[in-house]
């Protein structure tokens, strides 16, 4: 935690270079949770809870985004994470949560050349 000016913030150490940084309401309770991640595939993800979770996606990482999309018209955007790597591939990792806010299963999307 830090102070500054009389207010408190959060910092959390971790042990890769960052080079991306979004948000998103990704548990779907309205409030957005940070997400950050890596060059080596590492991605943060922190809630207003002070809760945090780490995945690997087990490539380098060369852009990273997220937001709300869908693969199918007329069905509803979810929360998604988008990487490309620097094996020429796009991948994304659509609506990974459930209600309990838990990591059920990471339905992955891969294009590649």
């Amino acid at each position: 935690m830090y102070r500054y000016d009389s207010h408190l913030f959060r910092s959390i150490q971790v042990d890769h270079q960052l080079f991306a940084l979004t948000k998103l309401d990704i548990t779907g309770d309205g409030r957005d949770e940070i997400v950050a991640c890596s060059w080596d595939g590492h991605t943060y993800i922190l809630d207003q809870e002070k809760c945090s979770v780490c995945f690997h996606l087990e490539e380098s990482v060369m852009s990273f985004c997220s937001g709300y999309y869908t693969l199918q018209p007329g069905h509803p955007p979810v929360p998604c994470l988008v990487y490309t790597t620097f094996t020429n591939k796009v991948i994304d990792m659509l609506g990974f949560l459930n209600a309990a806010d838990s990591i059920l299963h990471v339905p992955v999307h891969l294009w590649s050349q």
